[in-house]
């Protein structure tokens, strides 16, 4: 027995197969987007695991952490500075930041707030 099969049907076959297809590529586009977002939670993951076991070295006293401190800020590593106290202590930035600024001997950079700034307009005038 023979299968004949009109043009009509052959367009609707053809025009299922491109239904498929499209469906297919959704689907595979998906899938990657779930494949890259969760490599990027792994990353994320991994590297808070990273910065917890650093933490659970052993840690040093305050008069030594200060030492260390004044060492990055005359230095003018000010950053160097908060990094290594986040280190030490397991605090968030701010917190590192505040006790970074807080260092006798720290002086913060001049602002574009200053009467320096002020005498730049003043010129103009």
């Amino acid at each position: 027995m023979l299968l004949t099969i009109t043009k009509y049907e052959q367009d609707k076959i053809i025009q299922a197969l491109q239904v498929l297809a499209d469906e297919y590529g959704k689907c595979a586009d998906h899938c990657v987007t779930r494949l890259s977002d969760g490599f990027r939670d792994d990353e994320r993951a991994i590297r808070n695991l990273e910065f917890r076991i650093a933490n659970l070295t052993e840690r040093v006293d305050d008069q030594e952490m200060n030492l260390e401190i004044g060492k990055f800020l005359a230095k003018g590593q000010k950053i160097n500075a908060i990094k290594y106290v986040r280190q030490q202590r397991g605090w968030g930035l701010k917190g590192a930041k505040d006790y970074v600024d807080k260092q006798p001997g720290y002086e913060p950079p001049p602002s574009l707030a200053s009467t320096s700034g002020d005498r730049f307009f003043e010129d103009l005038d």
